[in-house]
This record gives structure tokens, sequence and C-alpha cells, in this order.
């Protein structure tokens, strides 16, 4: 593993995982760890090189949709890396919330 593409580690008890980030852009694009991805090949390959097993040492995915990201192309990120094999993923939204009324 490139340390490189590593945007962080978690501990698990006496093990360091590694935590991979995946933004998606508001345009579309996705970014791996603040580096541009080219496509969604290049998004698989990413994938298919993360340590998945066992899962209690598995690479983290955290995925991580800007506010106008658009739904759809979330969903291929997340059915990628369950296609991949990654067990322990991560959303974090950065859409604030409104509270409102509901009748």
């Amino acid at each position: 593993l490139d340390v490189g593409d590593v945007a962080c580690a978690i501990d698990a008890g006496s093990t360091r995982r590694a935590v991979h980030t995946v933004v998606i852009h508001d345009d579309g694009h996705l970014s791996w760890n603040g580096m541009p991805v080219a496509d969604d090949a290049e998004l698989a390959r990413r994938l298919s090189g993360l340590h998945t097993t066992p899962p209690e040492t598995a690479d983290v995915l955290d995925i991580r949709p800007q506010p106008a990201a658009d739904y759809g192309r979330f969903v291929k990120v997340l059915a990628a890396a369950q296609r991949h094999g990654v067990v322990d993923v991560g959303i974090h939204g950065q859409r604030a919330c409104t509270p409102r009324r509901i009748d």
C-alpha cells in the first residue's frame, strides 16, 4: 500500500486500519484522498486494491458526497464498493438539515 494513498488510519484494538476518502463533487467527478479520479475504471482499480479481509482489519472507505452531488452517482460508487468486497463504509453527508414542520 502506497502511504500517499492513505488519508488517515484508525485504531481498531491493536490493529491500525487505513481510511480512504472518496469525495463525490457537485459536478459528478470523484477524488480519492484528495487526488482526482479519472473515470470509473480508475475507481474500480483503487477499490480492488483495498484490504478487505478479515473484516476486523479491513480498510475503511469514507464516502463524502458534496451538497449538490447527484444521488445516482453516489449509488454507483456504493455499488462499486460492494462489488469489490469493501466491508466497512462510512457515509458523511455535507448537506445541512433545515428543520421543518410536518403536518
